[in-house]
């Protein structure tokens, strides 16, 4: 049973019940559920509902000091190239966070999405690109590597 309790000037308050409830006949109000109206009796309109614009595409280019540079396809191929390439070990040895997990770590997450890396650890990359980005400067700062990341 589904109970809504209306007190003027206050939020309406719904409940589901497996309880009898009981109320005065003349308090309460009971409504039919009225069929689905036939399409030809339903009115048109000219609003339309659509879902907020995609961003548009974004990727990662990393520039080493010596000049070697990293632009994958998509960003999170970039970051795992270079988190590789440092070193996975060293990564995570810094201990970063995201989401409240290890960016790096052993152990798998059920809901984000996260990559295998040699060694049997784990990449988070459940982030925006702009994430990626700040995750890889704070690498490269904790670590002196000089990097310059771009979004591009």
């Amino acid at each position: 049973m589904l109970v809504v309790d209306y007190v003027p000037g206050e939020a309406l308050s719904v409940r589901l019940t497996r309880k009898r409830v009981i109320t005065e006949e003349g308090e309460t109000k009971q409504y039919s559920l009225a069929p689905l109206p036939n399409k030809e009796r339903m009115k048109k309109t000219d609003k339309t509902i659509t879902s907020s614009p995609k961003s548009s595409w974004t990727g990662l280019v990393v520039t080493f000091p010596d000049g070697k540079v990293v632009n994958n396809r998509y960003a999170y191929e970039s970051l795992i190239e270079i988190v590789q390439s440092v070193g996975i070990e060293k990564v995570a040895a810094l201990g970063i966070k995201h989401v409240g997990l290890d960016f790096i770590s052993k152990t798998r997450d059920d809901f984000y999405n996260q990559h295998e890396l040699p060694g049997g650890y784990l990449i988070l990359t459940h982030s925006s690109t702009d994430k990626k980005k700040r995750q890889l400067e704070e690498i490269s700062q904790k670590l002196g590597l000089g990097l310059k990341v771009e979004v591009v």
